[in-house]
């Protein structure tokens, strides 16, 4: 995946599915940011090592 997918869960709250590789290929990072204990935004990046 090049970036995270959000889907919805069974409660209907969005859950992001990030999958960088495998074999030690890809190493993947997700940052989340929290306002009011809700995360606000969500940043990611894949390094190719």
């Amino acid at each position: 995946m090049d970036e995270p997918t959000s889907v919805i869960n069974k409660q209907g709250n969005i859950t992001l599915v990030n999958q960088v590789g495998c074999f030690g290929i890809n190493l993947g990072r997700v940052d989340f940011y929290f306002t009011d204990n809700k995360v606000t935004e969500n940043k990611h990046k894949t390094i190719q090592i």
